[in-house]
């Protein structure tokens, strides 16, 4: 087994989870370290992406698409290596469309706020032989770690803008939001088993079992109880848990958006786990007792939507070494 399922790096003050990267312009003053590899892969925006950054992306995903599998993964799966190539890309594409939304409302990083990136690679380069091996580990440079972190720092601010009240760019009062609830909200309870290599077959049995007691109408909530496996599932059986459309993996969201309230979903295999899903009303009394999280679901909503927008329009332009890729160029 190659791959790891969450690659991380610990740094001494930050913890950098391997979920999105940007590119962010230097600028002057507090400069990005100098990319190992400056080749241009991409130019998205009129931006140009480079290696290091693509890398970083591709490689992780990759990881994370191999983890658990055969050596023959890739042989076997000759559809994967597409697969891995757009999930690359629309990482890229959406953390730089977040980049546009920020120099849209003139949304800028600070040289303190540059600075502060600095320092704490610095920290971390003190100690050579550690952090070496954690960018080995994790396919990262200086370059890509500055990246990650000016990203943090860039799209915390671009957020807490856009979705703020005082902006006003996004309309977000609670008539607005409670009326909004049956459009984009969606209340679920669901029984999730987790698998790997070694028990899928098992799992997977047991899994048939709790959908056949459910669909002949034992308690969802008391199967929940005695054979789910997820604790946020655990923290909300009474409620249910409730998400906005287009927030949850979307095999899961296109079951649920078929079923009646009070409907079971069949067996959902997403990778390493089964889901089996009740579709659940939506509690009005408690959204309107409970406004704020709807809130924050609903700015969280239509941040989502500015980016998918600013996405669709961008434009980008790609090098003949990614239409040419081959899944070991790069290493």
């Amino acid at each position: 087994m190659k791959g790891k399922k969450m690659k991380k790096i610990v740094s001494l003050l930050l913890i950098i989870a391997a979920l999105s990267t940007l590119f962010i312009s230097c600028g002057k003053g507090v400069k990005l370290p100098k990319a190992e590899n400056g080749r241009t892969v991409f130019t998205l925006g009129g931006e140009k992406i480079k290696y290091d950054y693509v890398r970083y992306v591709y490689l992780n995903t990759k990881a994370d698409m191999e983890y658990g599998e055969s050596e023959s993964y890739w042989k076997d799966n000759p559809e994967a290596f597409e697969e891995l190539k757009e999930a690359t890309l629309e990482t890229i594409v959406h953390n730089r469309a977040i980049q546009m939304l920020a120099s849209r409302y003139k949304i800028t990083l600070t040289e303190k706020e540059k600075k502060a990136v600095d320092d704490a690679l610095g920290e971390l380069k003190a100690d050579k032989k550690s952090w070496e091996q954690a960018k080995k580990e994790n396919f990262m440079t200086d370059y890509a770690f500055a990246y990650l972190q000016r990203f943090s720092v860039l799209w915390g601010k671009t957020y807490d803008h856009v979705t703020s009240p005082e902006s006003g760019i996004i309309k977000s009062d609670d008539e607005t939001v409670f009326e909004d609830i049956p459009n984009s909200v969606r209340n679920i309870r669901y029984v999730y088993i987790e698998y790997d290599e070694t028990n899928k077959e098992a799992k997977k049995a047991l899994a048939e079992d709790i959908l056949a007691r459910a669909n002949a109408g034992e308690s969802f909530i008391e199967l929940i109880k005695k054979h789910g496996e997820d604790t946020t599932m655990a923290n909300f059986i009474d409620v249910g848990y409730y998400y906005t459309l287009g927030s949850i993996d979307q095999t899961v969201e296109a079951e649920v958006e078929k079923l009646d309230f009070g409907g079971i979903s069949p067996i959902i295999d997403v990778k390493y786990g089964f889901f089996i899903v009740q579709r659940a009303e939506i509690d009005f009394e408690y959204a309107d007792k409970n406004i704020d999280i709807f809130v924050d679901f609903y700015v969280a909503s239509k941040f989502n939507e500015m980016v998918s927008e600013i996405k669709e329009s961008m434009k980008m332009e790609f090098s003949d070494f990614w239409k040419d890729l081959k899944l070991d160029d790069i290493k």
